[in-house]
């Protein structure tokens, strides 16, 4: 098939690893792939020189960031997220226009809900639509607005009533949906039940041969000090759970126990955390690589919503993993075998310690489970060969 994937922003391993993945996954299916996104910045350009690799076809948007902000503050007083109001672009439903004028397109594949507005110009040529909202974004802004303060915590409510409202219209609107997780589908099922038959889950993958690490190395008993957590720093669920795991965490451990905080974009607020024990390490090349430099993975996700990337990353490279409940949901429930849950910092410091004295034999029988539930569920591929089944699109 020819399709044409429409995206807020490029693809890249860390933020947006969601669309890289399913770009990647279309291709070894044999799809020609036409990949139109918004730039804000140098970097967004970067980000699009490297997608070059994979995508033979990409059209950009330059869109200045004061014009979308200008656009969030006249939506201020409109009934649409601020998220939607700042990607409104006449440029971009212009290079949308010509992408169709172009080439004939068999699928047009709109990544998250505030690209959906673009959605009917595929649709009024009458071309197979998908909107992938990811993740549910009322109920994102349900749980974050419990954790903000000030202004962060005023947007964060009037992001949550707005979504309320304007995501279930939407998916209604433009069905079919793709979503992460069943989590996600109930939660939004249970707030517009006539959407049972709208929304469709594509699980959050990952490329296996990439990240799997098939020979994996634990240090020595007593010697596993080395923590870590990885995300983009300027996203809130990932500042929150830093914080959480510096200030509520790392006291109750002894001075041994290092954490190194891995992700691009990180905010001053939390580069006031660095100490002897705290280290940010910024943006990585190579992510395996820096992921495997430490000893135990822990993910502290306290707010948010959908599946976490992070989860996929850390037990395919190797490292035992220590989350919140929230860190793992919409994983497949088998991943409960072999992860360790603690939503407290006091049993999170507790399952640190244990960790560190267990034999290898036991640690590595945890660490190919979580790769083995990984593998099962989550392999790109197969995630969207399963979805694309279901939403008709046949393979041998």
């Amino acid at each position: 098939m020819r399709i044409l994937y429409i995206a807020p922003s490029p693809a890249n391993s860390m933020g947006r690893i969601r669309t890289q993945n399913i770009i990647r996954a279309m291709q070894q299916l044999g799809h020609d792939v036409t990949l139109v996104s918004f730039v804000y910045n140098d970097y967004d350009v970067i980000a699009l020189e490297r997608c070059k690799s994979y995508i033979a076809d990409i059209r950009w948007v330059k869109q200045p960031k004061w014009k979308s902000l200008l656009n969030c503050f006249l939506g201020l007083l409109l009934p649409i997220p601020l998220r939607v109001s700042y990607c409104r672009s006449k440029k971009m439903s212009d290079t949308i226009e010509r992408c169709l004028c172009e080439k004939e397109y068999d699928l047009i594949y709109i990544k998250r809900l505030r690209m959906a507005q673009y959605a009917y110009l595929g649709k009024r040529k009458g071309i197979f639509t998908i909107v992938d909202i990811t993740d549910s974004l009322t109920k994102y802004y349900e749980r974050i607005r419990k954790k903000e303060h000030g202004i962060n915590k005023i947007l964060a409510i009037e992001e949550y009533y707005k979504h309320r409202i304007y995501e279930p219209r939407i998916c209604k609107q433009n069905a079919p949906v793709v979503i992460c997780s069943e989590d996600d589908k109930n939660y939004l099922l249970d707030l517009a039940p006539e959407l049972k038959n709208v929304i469709h889950v594509m699980n959050n993958s990952i490329e296996i041969d990439f990240w799997r690490s098939v020979n994996v190395t634990i240090s020595a008993i007593g010697r596993r000090n080395r923590l870590t957590f990885l995300g983009v720093m300027d996203y809130a669920p990932n500042i929150i759970a830093a914080k959480y795991l510096i200030t509520q965490v790392m006291p109750l451990l002894p001075e041994q126990y290092k954490l190194e905080i891995i992700g691009a974009n990180c905010t001053e607020e939390l580069l006031h955390y660095e100490s002897e024990r705290v280290h940010f390490t910024g943006y990585v090349e190579d992510m395996r690589a820096a992921l495997r430099n430490n000893d135990i993975f822990i993910c502290p996700i306290l707010a948010g919503s959908g599946v976490k990337n992070k989860i996929l990353q850390a037990s395919l490279v190797g490292l035992p993993i220590i989350s919140t409940t929230l860190g793992i949901e919409g994983i497949h429930k088998d991943i409960l075998r072999y992860v360790f849950v603690a939503d407290e910092a006091k049993l999170i410091a507790e399952n640190v310690l244990y960790i560190n004295q267990l034999t290898e034999k036991k640690l590595k029988e945890r660490i190919l489970g979580q790769q083995e539930v990984i593998i099962r569920n989550n392999d790109n591929v197969l995630a969207l060969r399963k979805c694309f089944k279901e939403l008709g699109f046949c393979y041998e």
